[in-house]
């Protein structure tokens, strides 16, 4: 009579395994793809988000300059400009306009920067809507983009476009 050992396989198969290391890598593959993806998007907003302030940081800065303006010089009432010139309190004439996608205030001769280098300012245009000399109310309008865009995937623009009455 002839006896047979039992053999007891401790491990795991060569076809177990495969089926494991298959499985580990379709889920490494889609938590990775997961990742980027949320990448990506953390990107895309980060761009969209300096955009905007950027945006509302020229907007809040032109409006206040407009309000306590002592008077408007340029333009004049009824007509449309791509710079302000005006007044301040203090009787410094102060002139605000584009130079490249970067917005200027020219005080004295010196030209001092509003803008941060990765937002790009373009179509700014001034209009006094103002139809006596009792009051200017002007209105400015202007777009703004994203301008370290290296792709299509990170490009953001937008415009804004406000009416502000100077204060006397």
């Amino acid at each position: 009579m002839v006896i047979f050992k039992k053999k007891h396989n401790r491990g795991f198969t060569l076809v177990e395994t495969i089926i494991y290391v298959l499985l580990f890598v379709i889920v490494m593959g889609g938590m990775v793809s997961f990742g980027l993806l949320l990448s990506s998007l953390n990107a895309k907003n980060l761009c969209i988000r300096e955009a905007q302030a950027n945006a509302r940081t020229v907007f809040n800065f032109i409006s206040s300059e407009i309000r306590s303006a002592e008077d408007i010089v340029s333009p004049e009432f009824g007509t449309s400009s791509t710079t302000l010139v005006y007044l301040d309190q203090d009787l410094n004439l102060k002139t605000i306009k584009l130079n490249d996608g970067i917005l200027l205030l020219i005080l004295n001769g010196e030209e001092i920067i509003i803008t941060r280098d990765s937002v790009l300012i373009s179509d700014l245009l001034f209009e006094n809507l103002s139809v006596d000399n009792n009051s200017d109310s002007i209105q400015f309008s202007f777009d703004f983009a994203y301008r370290d865009a290296s792709s299509k995937e990170f490009y953001y623009e937008n415009s804004l476009r406000s009416v502000v009455t100077r204060r006397f």
